[in-house]
């Protein structure tokens, strides 16, 4: 039951530290730049960034999971599968850019910034590929070269958005800032494992079929949970005709996600630590399992609750009133982060569980839920309706829908034992951190 030489508390506390660092960064500029674009330049880079989230799903190829317990499978052939995931995933991503850019030409070719925008997000796409090493150094519990990489990355990143700022550049500059973080991220990642690799990156066809034998079901489930997640503000723009109101609903799904800093880290570090309980002993494996649900899904409903009462006040200082149409839709959205993030916990159940196949199914009944409600709610209530049907998908589709099979009834009970704060044995994980 001991936790083994405190390394789940550093690799944690690295990954939280380094994301507050990062936050606070992001924070200052973010908010700034929100304010200096106004919602309807802000609308225009979230719309095209609302694809571009598509494309970065498919190049994701759903490896986060699937790549950890490769590496605690076969922890000798880490190269072989470092090497191979990131060749496949570069690959992935030369092509999704070239179809990121027929596709908005397709939809929106008159449109000269929404075209310029879209330029400038999909060359990020390849660059995508390289973040695959933040995964090896999560599996060795070594979190803390993870942080240095990426708080250096937003750094860079922040003070080219702060130039930006003070030269009063146009919209198109700030598109690029995504893409720029991506780049020097990969150029990062690649010194960093060459310089702590053991094995060498190299591509393995017989290691290439395995994991995408093993990831199928999951680039299928990423592409709809992009429909659920993103899919709103693509038809935010579309039903309503606005880019402005794009602007006011992605102001407020904004500030939802500025805790998730908290609930990813704790994934990040558990994955492992939950993986390596489900080969050596069930019983843990199932608190360890319960311990981590519990954390992501109450951390995030304190911080919906805060929301909830200081919503206005909230969106008045950070981003003024020109924002202040936003504010119903925060205290509606908000509400959805926590079982947002048992999607997350749900996907490590499924690959510990050896149930990938209905990774897929899960994530088609709520990409489906998530287009009905938004058809018939963002028509009548506006963003509202938005915040409201992402909010039911979330959910039905991390809490109720598991339910309806009996393979996966399993991660439901955990969902709702979770909620409720049973059988996670909180007293004894709270005397491990202090014993530790």
């Amino acid at each position: 039951m001991k936790l083994s030489n405190n390394r789940f508390i550093k690799n944690t506390s690295w990954l939280l530290s380094g994301s507050i660092v990062r936050m606070l960064i992001q924070f200052v500029v973010s908010v700034l730049s929100v304010r200096y674009l106004g919602p309807s330049n802000f609308g225009v880079i979230n719309y095209v960034a609302a694809y571009t989230a598509f494309f970065t799903a498919l190049c994701g190829m759903g490896l986060n999971g699937i790549i950890i317990s490769e590496f605690v499978n076969y922890k000798e052939h880490d190269g072989e599968i470092l090497g191979t995931a990131v060749v496949m995933r570069l690959a992935v991503g030369v092509v999704s850019s070239m179809a990121f850019i027929l596709l908005m030409l397709l939809i929106d070719g008159s449109d000269k910034t929404i075209m310029m925008v879209t330029v400038l997000q999909a060359v990020q796409l390849p660059f995508c590929a390289f973040d695959t090493v933040k995964y090896w150094y999560q599996y060795q519990l070594r979190s803390k070269h993870e942080v240095f990489i990426t708080t250096i990355g937003i750094v860079i990143t922040s003070v080219y958005k702060a130039c930006l700022l003070i030269s009063k550049k146009g919209v198109e500059w700030f598109a690029f800032a995504t893409s720029l973080d991506i780049i020097l991220l990969a150029v990062m990642y690649l010194f960093s494992y060459h310089k702590h690799g053991i094995h060498p990156m190299v591509f393995s066809k017989d290691v290439a079929k395995r994991i995408l034998k093993a990831c199928g079901p999951f680039i299928l489930a990423n592409i709809m949970v992009f429909i659920y997640g993103k899919i709103d503000t693509i038809m935010i723009k579309n039903i309503l005709e606005s880019t402005t109101l794009v602007g006011l609903y992605s102001a407020a799904i904004t500030i939802c996600g500025y805790i998730s800093f908290v609930p990813t880290a704790i994934l990040d570090s558990a994955r492992p630590i939950v993986m390596n309980a489900k080969k050596k002993n069930e019983e843990l494996y199932q608190i360890r399992f319960r311990q981590m649900s519990a954390g992501v899904l109450w951390i995030s409903i304190l911080y919906s609750l805060f929301i909830s009462m200081f919503g206005e006040k909230i969106i008045l200082l950070l981003y003024g009133g020109s924002y202040i149409g936003a504010v119903n839709s925060l205290k509606i959205a908000v509400w959805y982060t926590g079982f947002s993030y048992l999607g997350g916990v749900k996907s490590i159940w499924l690959i510990c569980e050896n149930k990938n196949k209905y990774v897929f199914v899960l994530s088609v009944m709520g990409a489906a839920t998530n287009i009905l409600l938004n058809l018939l709610l963002i028509s009548p209530f506006g963003i509202e309706g938005a915040a409201t049907a992402t909010l039911i998908t979330q959910i039905l589709s991390n809490m109720i829908y598991p339910a309806f099979f009996k393979e996966t009834r399993g991660f439901a009970i955990c969902a709702k034992d979770a909620l409720l704060l049973r059988n996670i044995h909180l007293k004894t994980f709270l005397k491990e951190i202090r014993s530790n």
